[in-house]
């Protein structure tokens, strides 16, 4: 149900206060409710955009070139659901491990231990299984598959069950100012709304579901505004090891038509098919790179004339019979885009920057730069397959300066995927990361962070599967852990919890 901001000071036996409510927040709440726990669920906008939630996610990024923070993010009910185009992959098992001797993006957790949530997180986006990867010859690349969701904009979709329950009640326009820290634990969290009503919230446990970039950012602030009782012992991670997905095309190919994938492009205006690849595990590791996936996209006729002239210049031969091949339907045109996982470095980080919001919050300073292995990434993945191309002779691909080395990278090429992950990564050292592999925050003993920013890795797929994978699995280990604390409180056994 709905509650207004006026009646949060009189709410009792609250369990849970889940601040947030994207994709992350609503599953986590919805699983909870569904298992008899009471719920809070606290969204800082309303029930659509508007200017004055809208405006605290404005922030500046040092660095390279990147989206404007307060366009690329959503805050309102829903949250980036409301912009998702519904792509939707589990992450490889593979990813989980890491990559090279630093074991780059390795997970304190494996896929095995969101496999059980499979089915209940694919219910809930709408999609079926994809279909099983195919190796290519050569064992660099392998044709994939992705499911799409509609895609589930889940304001929509579970607006009327949240209003309906009496176990979850969902206060909008309400927004975070400050945790109150006592005896390793947060007490209680301070919200404002936007008439400048405060108030104070208690529950036996918190959870931050704000998204891969404010997480972090209300973790830094509620850290300063306690005078470092939030993260103390910490050190200096939260924030740090932020990352995206590279996005960008990377020059095209004439390939022969019987090369294609099983799937139509959801954003073509003709609904037309594209072919997805992506680097085997063998690719990564032999040539220490991250992971990457490709997209072939078709073109026009005339794209494919330009094309056959530059091949012309160096395969003259195969370029007068790709002419007569172009003609008749067996070869097309594409264009070769490239999402490539990027480097989760400490020095890519959310910071809190000098100006303020109307809650006297600092905005976000994001800190963002592409690193060596990153661009390096994107080349080997384009030279993989150019090289497949010609060696299997089925096409040619002629790829742009920069992929090569030849030019600095562009800035009028797509930046990246609005992929928000890190700042608050998962692992088993808080040296190392911020939460654990159950995501609760190293120190706290009841503040918990779900979403994408607890991945120390994002492969090459898109996040919203496992995010939504990630809270069902939080909110099983909840209540478990709620249900076994209540039995030690009342002198019944306590069944051993890992």
């Amino acid at each position: 149900m709905e509650i207004p901001f006026a009646a949060l000071a009189a709410l009792e036996g609250i369990e849970f206060c889940i601040i947030g409510a994207g994709p992350a927040g609503i599953t986590c709440a919805r699983s909870l409710a569904a298992k008899g726990r009471k719920v809070l669920l606290l969204e800082a906008g309303g029930w659509d955009w508007s200017e004055q939630s809208q405006d605290s996610f404005v922030g500046e990024t040092i660095g390279d070139k990147y989206f404007d923070l307060d366009v690329c993010r959503l805050r309102y009910f829903g949250g980036a659901s409301n912009h998702w185009a519904g792509w939707c992959r589990p992450l490889d098992a593979h990813e989980f491990a890491g990559k090279g001797v630093a074991n780059i993006g390795r997970w304190p957790i494996r896929r095995s231990d969101l496999d059980p949530h499979l089915p209940a997180a694919m219910e809930i986006v709408e999609i079926g299984l994809p279909d099983a990867d195919e190796p290519l010859k050569g064992g660099m690349l392998r044709k994939i598959d992705v499911s799409f969701s509609p895609p589930v904009r889940f304001a929509e979709k579970y607006r009327d069950e949240i209003l309906a329950s009496d176990r979850i009640f969902l206060c909008l326009d309400c927004n975070l100012t400050r945790m109150e820290v006592a005896g390793g634990a947060v007490a209680s969290v301070a919200v404002e709304n936007y008439a400048g009503a405060h108030a104070s919230v208690t529950a036996k446990t918190f959870v931050l579901a704000c998204g891969g970039i404010e997480n972090s950012r209300l973790l830094l602030w509620c850290n300063a505004a306690s005078g470092g009782a939030l993260l103390k012992g910490q050190g200096d991670t939260v924030g740090r090891y932020w990352f995206e997905h590279h996005h960008a095309t990377i020059g095209d190919a004439i390939v022969e038509t019987g090369f294609v994938a099983r799937r139509t492009d959801p954003d073509a205006p003709r609904g037309e098919s594209m072919t997805l690849l992506a680097l085997t595990p063998r690719m990564v590791a032999e040539n220490d790179i991250l992971s990457c996936s490709l997209r072939l996209h078709p073109t026009s006729g005339g794209a494919a004339k330009a094309l056959l002239e530059d091949v012309a210049c160096a395969a003259p031969n195969w370029a007068n019979w790709a002419a007569g091949q172009l003609w008749t339907g067996q070869l097309c045109a594409h264009r070769l885009q490239a999402t490539a996982e990027q480097e989760p470095r400490p020095d890519n980080r959310v910071a809190l920057g000098g100006a303020v919001d109307r809650f006297g919050i600092p905005r976000v300073a994001l800190h963002w730069s592409r690193s060596e292995l990153d661009l390096r990434t994107l080349r080997e993945a384009a030279k993989a397959l150019g090289f497949y191309l010609a060696v299997q002779d089925i096409g040619r691909a002629r790829l742009a300066p920069w992929v090569l080395g030849e030019a600095p990278y562009p800035d009028d090429v797509a930046i990246a995927a609005c992929h928000h992950m890190g700042g608050t990564r998962m692992s088993d050292d808080p040296a190392t990361g911020v939460v654990d592999r159950n995501c609760r925050l190293f120190g706290m003993g009841n503040l918990y962070v779900a979403g994408s920013s607890v991945f120390p890795g994002g492969g090459h797929g898109t996040p919203t599967l496992t995010i939504v994978q990630l809270a069902l699995r939080l909110a099983e280990h909840l209540a478990a852990d709620e249900a076994e604390s209540q039995n030690v409180d009342s002198g019944a056994p306590a069944s051993l919890h890992q």
